[in-house]
C-alpha cells in the first residue's frame, strides 16, 4: 500500500499545490515511485507535471480528479510508494468527501502563510483531523525571517497543532522553477535548502525513510 499524503487547507495562496509541486521532485531523487492527484479545479499541479513532462527529468504520474473519488483512486495505486494529493480550498463544500480522504491519509500537510487571517483560516482543518484520529503538521510557507509577525504566527499554530521545524522562504526563485516544471531543489535557487529540510520530516512523518534506505542500498549495492 502507498503512503498518503495530503496537502490541504482551507485558505487560498496557503502554498499548497507549492508544496505539493516542490515534494514531488524530492521523492523522485529519493528513489520512490510517485503518483499525484490534483482535485483542485485550477489543476496547478497539473499544469506543473505538464510542463516536467518536457524536461529530462524524474517523471510523476499526474491525474486529475474529484475529492468524491479520489480516495478510491489513491488506495488503488499499488505501484507506486507515495501518492500525494492536492486539494481545492473550498474544503467546506464537500464534507462527506473530505472526511473520507482524511480518513485514509497517513499524513495531512497543512500550509499557511505567516498572517493573523491565515493562520485563523486553517486552524478548523487542524481540528478536524485531530478529531479523526490522524497524523497531520502545520508548516509555514512564505516566511521572512526579518518580519517580527513570523514568530508570532509560529506560537498561534503551535497552539493549535504540531508544526514543522522547516519552512519556506519567500522567494520568486520557487515560482520561477514551478513555471518550468522543475522543484527549487532542481535549480538550486534560494529555497532549496528549505525543501529538503522539509522533505526530510515529511518522509520521516510518513514511515517513508526505511523505504528511501532500501532502495538507497539497491541503487549502491
Amino acid at each position: 500500500m502507498p503512503k498518503i499524503l495530503v496537502v490541504a487547507s482551507g485558505k487560498g495562496g496557503s502554498g499548497k499545490s507549492t508544496h505539493a509541486r516542490n515534494i514531488i521532485p524530492l521523492a523522485l531523487a529519493a528513489g520512490l515511485r510517485v503518483a499525484a492527484y490534483d482535485t483542485d479545479p485550477q489543476k496547478t499541479l497539473l499544469t506543473f507535471l505538464a510542463a516536467r513532462a518536457k524536461k529530462p527529468v524524474a517523471q510523476c504520474q499526474g491525474v486529475g480528479s474529484t475529492l468524491e473519488e479520489v480516495t478510491a483512486l489513491a488506495r488503488a495505486s499499488g505501484d507506486v510508494d507515495l501518492v500525494i494529493i492536492d486539494t481545492p480550498t473550498a474544503l467546506e463544500e464537500h464534507p462527506a468527501a473530505v472526511k473520507e480522504l482524511l480518513l485514509a491519509a497517513d499524513l495531512i500537510l497543512i500550509p499557511s502563510q505567516p498572517a493573523i487571517d491565515d493562520v485563523s483560516s486553517v486552524k478548523t482543518l487542524m481540528a478536524t483531523a485531530q478529531g479523526l484520529g490522524r497524523t497531520a503538521t502545520f508548516v509555514l510557507n512564505r516566511v521572512d525571517t526579518r518580519v517580527r509577525e513570523v514568530e508570532g504566527a509560529r506560537h498561534m499554530l503551535l497552539r493549535f497543532g504540531p508544526l514543522l521545524s522547516a519552512s519556506l522562504s519567500a522567494t520568486v526563485d520557487i515560482q520561477r522553477a514551478m513555471v518550468q516544471g522543475l522543484g527549487i531543489t532542481e535549480v538550486k535557487g534560494r529555497g532549496g535548502d528549505d525543501m529538503e529540510a522539509i522533505w526530510a520530516e515529511v518522509s520521516r512523518l510518513l514511515g517513508l525513510d526505511d523505504v528511501i534506505q532500501r532502495k538507497g542500498a539497491v541503487v549502491n549495492g
